[in-house]
């Protein structure tokens, strides 16, 4: 009996020892479930955040391609003025340069002019030996006086 007694006594004792070490592997399964369960709802929240920070950046995405289409059509416009301009510019040029060349045609025909002037003044001076303008002054009054004078022979 005290056989049995002691075999009991040490088969009590290892499931004593069996049972504590179940304890301690269930509470270490058990600190382990509640590790498990707050980084889910760490990673729950996480995910939430990641979600509106998600919806956030397409959100700022939508914008940003409105933003690009805006720019692309100012862009456009702004090319457009600027060969607007350019064409200008050019006609601009052409104009100027044509003015450039009718003032040089002025110029050498007024260059022409006053050396033609000076001659025919040399000219009457020294044929005439009168100013241009005074023989001009002349005219104008033997113009009238002949009107005149034509005026008085048709009266008569």
């Amino acid at each position: 009996m005290n056989e049995r007694l002691m075999a009991a006594e040490a088969l009590a004792a290892r499931l004593n020892e069996e049972r504590a070490e179940l304890g301690r592997r269930e509470t270490a399964l058990q600190q382990q479930v509640t590790s498990i369960g707050d980084e889910t709802i760490a990673l729950t929240r996480q995910s939430e955040e990641l979600a509106l920070q998600l919806e956030g950046l397409r959100g700022e995405k939508l914008r940003l391609e409105n933003r690009q289409r805006e720019l692309e059509q100012e862009w456009d416009v702004a090319r457009t003025r600027v060969t607007q301009t350019e064409d200008h510019l050019r006609m601009g040029r052409q104009s100027l340069q044509e003015l450039r060349e009718q003032r040089s045609h002025v110029e050498v025909a007024r260059a022409k002019n006053d050396s033609d002037r000076e001659h025919l003044r040399e000219t009457c001076m020294s044929e005439v030996n009168a100013q241009p303008e005074d023989l001009i002054a002349t005219e104008a009054a033997f113009m009238s006086g002949e009107e005149t004078g034509h005026r008085g022979n048709q009266l008569s």
